[in-house]
């Protein structure tokens, strides 16, 4: 189970969170999705006419929603309109800065990454992107 708003949603088959940051579609902000992340309407990619969705698939929102030897990664798309995470998955690498890694407060588990500028550590900080409880590792 992911924290997906006022609900929690289950993530296993293809369950998911569907997020709305900026209540951009229709209500509710949060709400959970099943099918594929091409069929769950969850709006997380541009539309015909190049508007963005801004809505996040998640599924994944601690380590522990992942098998071992996964982390859970979220693909960040920025914008001038605006930045949001189309998909959180477990995915077995998260490259920087296109992709960022989720973290648990709890037991922050953090890679260091090259910025251009070299190597930094980063920390595990809360999101501004996405519900409540979720958390990124920034540089």
């Amino acid at each position: 189970m992911v924290a997906c708003g006022a609900v929690a949603c289950p993530v296993d088959g293809q369950s998911a969170c569907c997020w709305d940051e900026y209540d951009f579609n229709d209500p509710p902000q949060g709400e959970c999705v099943s099918g594929s992340d091409a069929n769950d309407n969850c709006a997380t990619e541009l539309s015909a006419n190049g508007q963005p969705g801004f809505e996040s698939r998640i599924e994944c929102q601690l380590p522990e929603n992942c098998p071992a030897g996964t982390v859970c990664c979220g693909d960040l798309t920025q914008t001038q309109n605006g930045s949001w995470y189309p998909l959180l998955r477990c995915a077995a690498t998260c490259t920087y800065p296109a992709q960022r890694v989720l973290c648990d407060p709890q037991a922050p588990d953090c890679p260091v990454i090259d910025t251009g500028s070299g190597a930094v550590q980063t920390t595990c900080n809360p999101s501004t992107l996405l519900p409540d409880g979720y958390n990124i590792c920034r540089p």
